[in-house]
């Protein structure tokens, strides 16, 4: 979803540039090892707009990459919680696959309270 422009200032922890990518997955091309957040058409159109907006805020030089405080994994933490009201297990690391990994085995942890609650 993003990347940064410069290796030196990363591993230094310094603010670089850097831009995000934004691609569209249908619910059904999830990836099978991929988690799948049910969220309702006014989320959608939220998580889209927050996307968006950082992709423009790291194209204007707004937002910087910083791969401890502001990474990928904070970038899509962001897009999909801000103004949705999701919640998301959130593992205190600025490495993408480890956080991945956490999600993938707390998917269960994710909060929707938008969506109906499930009734046993």
């Amino acid at each position: 979803m993003c990347s940064s422009s410069g290796t030196l200032g990363v591993v230094a922890g310094l603010d670089t540039p850097g831009k995000v990518d934004i691609t569209d997955v249908k619910a059904e091309d999830v990836p099978k090892d991929g988690v799948r957040i049910e969220t309702t058409q006014a989320q959608d159109v939220s998580i889209t707009g927050n996307a968006t907006q950082a992709q423009a805020d790291y194209a204007s030089g707004k937002a910087q990459y910083n791969m401890y405080s502001n990474n990928c994994k904070d970038a899509a933490v962001t897009a999909v919680t801000a103004n949705t009201g999701i919640s998301v297990p959130n593992a205190d690391t600025p490495r993408p696959a480890p956080w991945f990994e956490n999600l993938k085995e707390n998917q269960d942890k994710v909060e929707n309270p938008e969506l109906p609650m499930d009734e046993d």
